[in-house]
């Protein structure tokens, strides 16, 4: 997030969640809105910041539930947290990071965009994936990238990472990663 910019400040204890996602949603429509928001206290709520589309920047401070990010088109959430299941479901476009693991299913179906993991991953991470890109910086479970619809672009010619595919798992090798520092992990 760009340090110098305020961010919207919106606590999950006081505020509904429904009304989050639908400033969230506003601010996407209005030029004007806010484009930094912080979410605190979001104790494990599903649904957080779904649905969202522009340039927009979200950053959640604790664990998530199910669906968080899904259908993303455009817009940067950063969870500080745990994921659950669904993470970043049918994206578009835009990135997703999460500081700590991922449940099930994170990135199905997603048509594009970046989803990163700083921890761990479960089983079907990026089922059925149609074009998203994923980092998984540990370890991720059974059936991940099952039913990919197109050819896993890995390594791009520009990253300066290399990334190993097994039938078991993919691995970024640490040794030769270098991501921006935007994709970093975070003190929780």
């Amino acid at each position: 997030m760009t340090a110098n910019a305020a961010a919207e400040q919106v606590d999950l204890a006081t505020t509904a969640l429904r009304d989050l996602n639908m400033r969230l949603h506003e601010a996407g429509r209005d030029a004007g809105a806010p484009r930094r928001w912080r979410v605190a206290n979001p104790g494990g709520m599903h649904n957080i910041a779904v649905g969202l589309e522009g340039d927009l920047e979200v950053e959640v401070d604790g664990h998530v539930g199910y669906y968080c990010a899904g259908m993303n088109d455009g817009a940067t959430v950063r969870v500080h947290g745990n994921a659950g299941q669904g993470l970043g479901e049918n994206m578009m476009s835009g990135v997703v990071i999460v500081d700590g693991n991922a449940s099930q299913s994170a990135g199905a179906t997603g048509r594009g965009g970046l989803i990163v993991v700083n921890g761990d991953a479960s089983s079907r991470c990026g089922i059925s994936m149609k074009g998203i890109d994923i980092v998984v910086r540990g370890s991720i479970g059974h059936m991940s990238a099952f039913m990919a619809q197109r050819a896993l672009r890995w390594p791009r010619p520009s990253a300066r990472w290399r990334c190993f595919a097994s039938a078991a798992r993919w691995r970024v090798g640490a040794h030769k990663l270098s991501l921006p520092d935007w994709v970093q992990p975070s003190p929780i």
